[in-house]
């Protein structure tokens, strides 16, 4: 399963702090220096790949082991994919996860329901089931009320103004997201039930219910 996150910032990292000088006296802060002057190139020497017809096949001495033995370029090459793939019309928050969830089809569960098992209509994205943006012919739009952060924010001493804070917490206290889902992400929460309170409470209580009675191993098989 594939995400892609934005982020979008609503302040400048650009507090001083010691360490790296650049050569006009500036000087660059300690995440800076993670980012750039201490990154360095992850992958073994024997790293190897081929792209045909538009699918990749990894060499055959990292061809079970690429995301550790390869990390950048599987990084690369999962970037590419989720490029080649559209992921501007992949799975939202809101698409995922709706406002107001039907139930999965049941027996008792005859009208108003989600089905895991229904052809997918193109013409129109339902509003009440988990939905993947790029299997309809008009996706829903991006959300509106992604806003720019405040330029305060909340620490264990209160609100903060962002002037007052660490800069390399101001990455995170001010970041806004926005993710996207791919294809078989939104698949595995709709076939699981887990995109509605009810969906979840039931398998949070299925899982206490199995530990509760000795049966570890049903219990590993209801692990999200």
């Amino acid at each position: 399963m594939k995400f892609i996150k934005l982020l979008i910032l609503g302040a400048a990292i650009s507090a001083p702090m010691s360490g790296v000088i650049y050569a006009d006296g500036g000087k660059i802060n300690s995440l800076q220096q993670i980012m750039l002057f201490r990154s360095f190139v992850q992958d073994a020497g024997f790293c190897s790949l081929t792209v045909e017809g538009g699918s990749v096949t990894y060499g055959d001495a990292v061809a079970n082991s690429a995301p550790i033995t390869c990390p950048d370029m599987f990084a690369w090459v999962q970037l590419s994919e989720a490029i080649q793939d559209e992921w501007w019309n992949w799975g939202l928050d809101q698409t995922v996860w709706p406002a107001e969830p039907w139930p999965v089809c049941s027996a008792s569960v005859t009208s108003n329901f989600c089905s895991q098992t229904a052809a997918i209509d193109a013409s129109s994205q339902p509003a009440n089931c988990p939905a993947f943006r790029g299997d309809y012919t008009t996706p829903s739009a991006l959300p509106n009320s992604i806003t720019r952060p405040s330029g305060a924010v909340i620490s264990h001493t209160g609100l903060n103004n962002i002037n007052d804070r660490n800069p390399d917490r101001v990455l995170r206290d001010l970041e806004n997201e926005l993710v996207f889902r791919n294809k078989s992400f939104v698949k595995y929460v709709l076939d699981q039930d887990l995109y509605s309170k009810e969906g979840l409470g039931s398998r949070n209580r299925a899982q206490a219910t199995t530990v509760s009675n000795g049966k570890i191993g049903q219990a590993h098989r209801l692990k999200v």
